[in-house]
């Protein structure tokens, strides 16, 4: 299988194409990303699909694929060529989700069960069993991992969000069957911003509802007439909002508080068209891949318009942060000058702008020079994947930044 590009020839396949259950509203906007290329067709080979559901990425900007009724996950370099897939005993996968080390965690929808792989596919764990006890599933779809090492998980026929360490070990959860606020109807999928908050889609309420890290309410937006039944959603490193609105067949893009950005797709099997997308992920260059159901297929899209987090790297009139040696392998050694006492915070963020460490947070930090060392560990102690990071320094209300490269 050839991954297609916008200046390519394809000869079309016939695929199943799904009803319109409701006529969308015209598609379109001025800053929404342009079409760049597509994989995939109908079928079980290795690149091939069979109702995919979702998409992730990883630090290296390879893609990873729940093919849902070919039980297993494919996975991709970032122009769609086939590396590898996790199978063994998937029943109806239906979520993806990578950590900063490279082990993937799979929605076993079907088996009711979350599945832990390492980077070349041995199985590290598995839990969850049928039922509504702590720990237990009735269809978990969508999956997510915050900064701090937890894992959510849309745990959709329950109607609620379940909260587990990346062991698998219960921590928390919310929500319950009903329209309200903080309540569920169908949560699909499940994402996390740069500050740890956790944002739902859930197709019956055909909304997105934003929470803290602990479950407490705090906006929503959509409904009936701006979504569809959204089956997917996900957030890049500026914070931006991408939202799969499947029978819409289109993606709409909004700040973190609920402000449409842009949106683009119609029904169709033209390129940038979709018929019912139901993922959505951001590769570490702001590439969005979405994955186009019924089409069977992966499209992916330009950078769309950056306002937040990861664009401070570009932003005029930035202060850069050195750190040396950049790249690095064991260690980087990242030093700012204070001119006089006062709070300091100096952080590393991931592609995302997910929180990955910690490295000096002081209300009042001495004046004078300062040299503070990263070692490529989050703040539970895992080393992560090799990869581009960010370095941001708050210092006396001012802000300085750098890029980094992990290559381990």
């Amino acid at each position: 299988m050839v991954p297609r590009t916008r200046n390519s020839i394809w000869i079309p396949c016939l695929f199943l194409l799904f009803p319109l259950l409701i006529a969308a509203p015209p598609a379109g906007a001025d800053s929404a990303p342009s079409f760049l290329m597509t994989w995939g067709t109908p079928g079980s080979g290795n690149g091939c699909f069979n109702i995919p559901r979702a998409a992730e990425m990883d630090g290296q900007g390879n893609v990873y694929v729940a093919d849902r009724y070919n039980n297993r996950v494919q996975k991709f370099d970032g122009n769609g060529n086939y590396l590898a897939q996790f199978d063994g005993t998937l029943n109806n996968p239906r979520g993806v989700t990578v950590d900063g080390q490279g082990n993937v965690y799979v929605a076993d929808t079907s088996n009711n069960r979350i599945v832990k792989y390492t980077p070349s596919g041995g199985v590290l764990a598995s839990w969850g069993s049928y039922g509504t006890g702590q720990g237990q599933f009735s269809l978990p779809m969508g999956l997510t991992l915050d900064g701090r090492g937890y894992l959510y998980v849309a745990d959709s026929a329950n109607h609620r969000i379940q909260k587990f360490t990346t062991g698998g070990s219960f921590v928390s959860t919310w929500g319950s069957f009903g329209t309200a606020t903080g309540q569920f109807y169908y949560p699909r999928d499940v994402a996390v911003d740069s500050q740890g908050n956790v944002y739902v889609v859930e197709v019956g309420n055909h909304r997105v509802q934003k929470f803290n890290a602990n479950g407490g309410y705090i906006t929503w937006w959509g409904g009936a007439g701006q979504m569809n039944q959204p089956y997917g959603i996900a957030i890049d490193g500026n914070d931006h909002v991408f939202v799969a609105n499947s029978y819409y067949h289109r993606v709409n893009e909004y700040t973190t508080n609920g402000t449409q950005i842009c949106f683009w797709g119609s029904k169709g099997t033209g390129d940038g068209q979709f018929d019912t997308p139901t993922g959505v992920t951001v590769g570490p260059n702001g590439a969005v891949y979405v994955v186009d159901t019924n089409n069977a297929r992966i499209q992916k899209f330009g950078q769309a318009t950056q306002t937040g987090i990861a664009d401070e790297l570009t932003r005029p009139g930035r202060q850069f942060l050195p750190s040396s040696p950049n790249p690095f392998r064991q260690s980087t050694r990242i030093q700012f000058d204070l001119a006089e006492a006062g709070p300091a915070r100096l952080q590393v963020f991931d592609f995302r702008g997910r929180l990955v460490a910690t490295l000096v947070d002081s209300p009042e930090l001495t004046a004078g020079a300062h040299t503070t060392v990263w070692d490529g560990r989050d703040d539970q102690g895992n080393r992560q994947v090799a990869g581009v990071y960010l370095t941001r320094l708050e210092l006396n209300g001012s802000v300085a930044s750098g890029k980094i490269l992990y290559v381990r």
